[in-house]
């Protein structure tokens, strides 16, 4: 029996792909088949904008903690008790 490789998106956006040897494949209700291209190429986005929605959630993240630390010092809370309460850490 030959393998043959199925490419899915599913009605939520999900990207699946599937390898079987039946001769005659069900496929799953409500996907769209796709190209291995277009598989590929939507793949590729969806971890692009992955990728992006974790640096943005980083970088909110930093600007929280910096946003404390000045706080802290605006108080006058000492610079290293600022860093460890805040969690703010520069590079040296």
């Amino acid at each position: 029996m030959a393998v043959q490789t199925f490419y899915y998106e599913h009605p939520d956006g999900s990207l699946t792909e599937r390898t079987t040897t039946a001769a005659e494949p069900v496929h799953p209700e409500g996907v769209t088949l796709l190209t291995e291209a277009d598989y590929t190429t939507k793949l590729a986005a969806a971890e692009a904008a992955l990728e992006q929605q974790h640096a943005d959630t980083r970088a909110a993240e930093t600007a929280a903690k910096e946003s404390a630390y000045e706080a802290l010092l605006a108080v006058g809370i000492p610079e290293a008790s600022a860093r460890q309460i805040s969690g703010y850490w520069t590079a040296a």
